[in-house]
């Protein structure tokens, strides 16, 4: 929840809120940690350094922020993130990147094999992870990890430290079993996973695909306990699965949205796009956001619909790659040659394409200057964006959405328009019906979605988690079974853990 800042005379100060929307979203966690609870927090501080004075200095002016840095070589830092952008980020999200024709293809980042190099790089990043906790935790302690960065932490620290509860929460999508039987670290991953009390995804749907896995590849059995508690069994352990989305701190982004430089920004956008009904989004540049689809529906639509051509105007935000280049995207240079033909056929500025990192308050001033929110992702964990959207229109609660069904959004967002990104028609058919949607319907459609926006509270998210975590604890047997990457040798295929 902090940002390291080093002084021209070298000395080491710390920044307790950065601007980015990750460092304001883990700076609120941070609050909303219940009173009197003795938390500390793990993670890379951001700079690489082996000098050990200065790595002391760093220790020292982290610890008032109950920070614990994690020191890791820049090499394995890097071969690490390649892994996870290139490998991981993809797989989680049902893309199969790791065969022999994907990985001779040049035209996207995401299209890489397996890299065993980079697999051992996050092995180490992982195991440093499980280094600094074990040296810092007592008996009975809570170990909540985050995400698919970290997912080989658990079983490291559960063979070391198997008094330890550990859970863990995944924030992006989990793949199907057709897509993970074909890792060749799935053994590995799974059993990590497995080594938790707790396990919590974004929706059930994800949870229903790793209980998939488990019994297909881990041999693992399920059962309902008490009052509908999911759990696996695996290697006479238990462990809990749970669907539990994340939320943004309503209370704390909504205070925003009146600021003077918030409103400003969006009035400057308003006024590029003049009268016209704005369609907006903010995505990543990647595959799954599904910005082609979006800029051929909205193409054909002004097609189609010549009476709209002139009402309506698209903004799309695209964020810095994952994986940082000096070269474009593929993606990228197509969507400008569809924007730039949009707008050679229909007029200047009907389709607007900016570019790059933004803060919070950037965010909330382009989606409060929309009129329409437009997601298109073809494979989303959740997507914050939406909930950003209604958060940002709270004072004139005139926002509309249509959200993809492939967005894990979509199962709680039930005011929004679903489509699915892939039927154009169907895409047309939402905008369509945006476009002449009276406003008594609109005001309808975003009350739905601000009444659930409003009452979901981050502390709240947090609490329960850590509830979950200390209820498994207080339930939990020895652990017992073999360590990741076990090999067992003449045994039947068939064969079922006692």
């Amino acid at each position: 929840p902090v940002r390291l800042i080093r002084s021209a005379a070298g000395e080491w100060s710390v920044e307790e809120d950065g601007d980015e929307i990750t460092f304001k979203v883990v700076s609120m966690m941070h609050r909303s940690i219940p009173a009197g609870a003795n938390i500390k927090f793990v993670g890379h501080p951001g700079v690489f350094t082996t000098d050990p004075d200065e790595q002391r200095k760093i220790t020292q002016a982290l610890a008032p922020y109950a920070c614990l840095p994690v020191f890791i070589d820049e090499q394995v830092v890097n071969g690490t993130l390649e892994f996870c952008h290139t490998f991981l980020w993809p797989v989680m999200h049902n893309m199969k990147v790791f065969d022999d024709e994907a990985s001779k293809r040049e035209d996207t980042e995401l299209a890489q094999k397996f890299e065993e190099a980079h697999w051992k790089n996050y092995q180490v990043f992982n195991r440093a992870y499980a280094d600094s906790v074990e040296a810092d935790i007592i008996q009975g302690s809570l170990v909540w990890v985050h995400d698919f960065y970290l997912l080989l932490v658990p079983r490291a620290l559960q063979l070391r430290r198997p008094d330890t509860c550990i859970g863990f929460f995944l924030h992006s999508a989990f793949p199907m079993s057709e897509v993970m039987r074909c890792i060749p670290t799935r053994e590995e991953i799974l059993q990590s996973m497995l080594s938790c009390k707790v396990v919590t995804f974004q929706i059930f749907e994800y949870a229903r695909h790793f209980l998939s896995c488990c019994q297909l590849l881990m041999n693992a059995t399920y059962h309902f306990q008490g009052a509908g508690v999911l759990h696996v069994e695996h290697e006479s352990d238990s462990v809990v699965l749970r669907a539990d989305h994340f939320v943004l701190p309503f209370a704390d982004f909504v205070g925003r949205v009146g600021e003077k430089r918030v409103t400003d920004q969006a009035k400057t956008i308003r006024k590029q796009f003049g009268k016209k009904l704005i369609f907006a989004s903010i995505d990543g540049d990647e595959p799954f956001a599904g910005m082609i689809l979006k800029l051929r529906a909205f193409q054909k639509f002004l097609q189609d619909c010549p009476q709209h051509v002139q009402r309506v105007g698209l903004l799309q935000h695209v964020l810095g790659r994952r994986v940082k280049s000096d070269n474009d995207s593929e993606l990228m240079r197509e969507a400008r040659r569809m924007a730039d033909e949009i707008n050679k056929d229909f007029g200047q500025d009907t389709v607007v394409i900016r570019e790059g990192d933004v803060t919070v308050d950037e965010r909330l001033a382009l989606l409060q200057a929309a009129d329409v929110l437009l997601d298109t992702s073809i494979n989303d964990g959740l997507n914050l964006h939406p909930f950003l959207f209604v958060i940002a229109h709270t004072n004139d609660s005139r926002g509309a959405m249509i959200v993809s069904e492939f967005s894990g959004c979509s199962s709680v967002l039930t005011g929004s328009i679903k489509v699915n990104p892939w039927n154009t028609q169907a895409v047309m058919d939402a905008m369509h019906s945006v476009v002449t949607m009276d406003e008594e319907e609109r005001a309808r459609r975003f009350k739905q979605d601000h009444s659930y926006v409003a009452t979901q509270k981050l502390s709240e998210f947090v609490r329960t988690n850590l509830a979950e975590m200390k209820q498994a604890m207080l339930k939990a047997g020895p652990v017992k079974g073999l360590g990741a990457g076990s090999r067992l040798h003449f045994m039947e295929r068939g064969f079922r853990h006692l």
